[in-house]
């Protein structure tokens, strides 16, 4: 129990000192309560009055940086046979710098290089996976898994089976730079910042009963209109 609440004490320190940062740099909206005002929709087709922008997070290279090297750091101390993975994957895109980074501060942590890579989806008759369509991993490599957010966990967990099915072996843990599921911190996730989302279907979604309108956060255009600009 100590063990778990001493973790748990780190994560908090983590999130009080990355969830306002991530904020100062415009990645996170919160919906105004204003019914005129749009909110969004997930990536199961949710409803959901927050988000998280790992784009707009990304693009201040400086500070995506220094998140990769806590995030190194961090999974490290929490987890010590990291110190012996051999590749760090992300799901193209948004988690192609973030495995980049991590990989390379790794390397510069335990003083051995780290090599990096990333899956990219694929559909096929409607079923959604990941493969590595531009690169391939050495059988029998040890592999870390991270990605910008983890939401319900279906991208991380499609990037797991492709490295599984070539050859790879993958720690039962997953980096990411923010945490959005609902599932307690004693899981295997390690995350500068932990905010569980608030998730409503569409036939329940008490901004839909006010009027206001569901967008798709992503696009640019989009973002734009949820920032108020």
């Amino acid at each position: 129990m100590r063990h778990m609440e001493r973790h748990s004490g780190l994560e908090d320190h983590m999130n009080n000192i990355w969830f306002p940062r991530i904020k100062e740099v415009g990645a996170f909206w919160t919906h105004s309560g204003i019914a005129s005002h749009p909110h969004i929709w997930t990536t199961l087709k949710n409803h959901s009055n927050e988000y998280f922008n790992g784009y707009v997070f990304g693009q201040n290279s400086p500070l995506l940086d220094e998140a990769c090297k806590s995030l190194a750091s961090f999974l490290v101390l929490r987890f010590p046979e990291i110190l012996d993975v051999d590749r760090i994957i992300g799901p193209a895109m948004g988690a192609i710098c973030i495995a980049d980074g991590v990989a390379r501060h790794l390397s510069n942590i335990r003083q051995k290089p780290c090599l990096s890579g990333f899956v990219e989806k694929e559909e096929n008759n409607g079923k959604r996976r990941m493969v590595f369509k531009r690169m391939n991993i050495y059988h029998g490599e040890t592999v870390l898994i991270v990605d910008n957010t983890i939401n319900m966990g279906s991208s991380v967990h499609l990037t797991a089976e492709a490295v599984k099915e070539a050859g790879g072996r993958v720690l039962p843990v997953f980096g990411a730079i923010m945490n959005r599921s609902a599932v307690s911190i004693k899981t295997r996730i390690v995350s500068l910042a932990h905010i569980p989302a608030t998730q409503w279907k569409p036939n329940k979604c008490p901004l839909c009963a006010k009027n206001s309108e569901v967008i798709e956060p992503q696009l640019p255009r989009n973002w734009k209109r949820l920032q108020g600009l």
